[in-house]
């Protein structure tokens, strides 16, 4: 959902965060990885991860995203993948707007290589 929500800000309301950012030579992969974890962080403390997340699962999360949240991500890479009718777009949708709050907001309280996305 962080990379759908970077998209989603960049294309809707423009501005750079994460894999445009650092492409843009604004930031750096290490800028990423800050902006990913201040995001993952926002979903701890608003009590969001399900019940299963343990450390091991965070573990897990860090080895994959590592080396795929330096990538963007599109609404059409995400219904190639799942399929429209899964509606995975719209859950990562909702899951990024229930800890950033709506479009625009993202850029409330960080700059690049800033600690709080939210």
């Amino acid at each position: 959902s962080f990379q759908l929500r970077v998209e989603n800000e960049f294309t809707q309301t423009g501005p750079l965060r994460g894999a445009y950012a650092a492409g843009a030579g604004e930031a750096s992969p290490k800028d990423t990885e800050a902006e990913f974890e201040a995001y993952l962080q926002g979903f701890k403390d608003k009590g969001s991860l399900p019940p299963s997340w343990s450390a091991e699962v965070e573990e897990e999360l860090w080895r994959e995203a590592r080396t795929q949240v330096h990538y963007t991500v599109e609404k059409s890479d995400i219904v190639e993948k799942y399929g429209c009718s899964s509606g995975e777009h719209m859950v990562l949708w909702s899951m990024a707007e229930a800890v950033l709050g709506p479009l625009g907001s993202i850029g409330i309280g960080i700059g690049i290589g800033g600690v709080r996305i939210y």
